[in-house]
């Protein structure tokens, strides 16, 4: 694996791990929430700077389906993290405190739709490479003594973590955040923060394992 790939490998599990963290808002101060947001702007810069060589040859190859769908999903993900770090920087109280601009009602509405697009459209679009990156994965343990036993573990884990995902998606009633149906979400400040991260992970792998059912459907 060339340090390229091991790089882009890197930022791709930081970018993942910030919006962990970056979308519990209960369980940071508000002061490294903003950070986090920056944290995670920086990271998709990065994203697509190591990715450059995507967009010199997306209007030379062949629009298939899937990269129809691909490109479908990239757009709508841009356009989502763009709204949410445009409302976020006009509510920014220490980020950007010098812009000392505010449009408190429209932009916190903004700000909660988008950031949960992002999140659904960024897990979408893991679920379009995920089967380049369980392969890497195999390859990678495949000399190992537990290889088989690995493959089945993660991949039984996978599908555990989708179903309770289902859950967890009724249990917060995310659509109300997508589609504006409430102006503020109600936060468990009791949730303990482990149990949180993993309420972020299932969910995340039932927006992958979409992601990837639709690329395999539009084959």
């Amino acid at each position: 694996m060339s340090r390229k790939v091991q790089l882009r490998l890197l930022i791709d599990f930081l970018m993942i791990l910030c919006s962990l963290f970056v979308m519990g808002y209960q369980h940071t101060e508000v002061f490294l929430h903003e950070w986090l947001g920056v944290c995670f702007f920086v990271l998709f810069l990065l994203h697509n700077i190591l990715n450059i060589s995507w967009y010199k040859v997306i209007w030379k190859t062949k629009w298939t389906k899937t990269k129809i769908l691909s490109v479908t999903i990239n757009i709508l993900l841009l356009i989502a993290f763009l709204t949410a770090v445009l409302s976020g920087i006009l509510m920014s109280n220490y980020a950007f405190p010098f812009l000392n601009i505010h449009f408190a009602a429209l932009t916190r509405k903004l700000h909660l739709t988008s950031t949960a697009w992002c999140f659904v459209f960024m897990s979408l679009h893991l679920g379009m490479h995920w089967e380049s990156i369980f392969q890497m994965f195999k390859r990678k343990i495949s000399k190992g003594k537990f290889a088989d036993f690995l493959v089945t573990f993660f991949q039984t884990l996978g599908y555990m973590l989708v179903l309770y995902g289902v859950y967890v998606f009724f249990e917060r009633k995310l659509w109300n955040e997508l589609f504006l149906l409430v102006e503020f979400v109600f936060l468990n400040y009791q949730e303990f923060l482990f149990v949180y991260i993993i309420k972020q992970i299932a969910m995340m792998s039932l927006f992958t394992w979409i992601g990837l059912m639709l690329k395999k459907l539009v084959k």
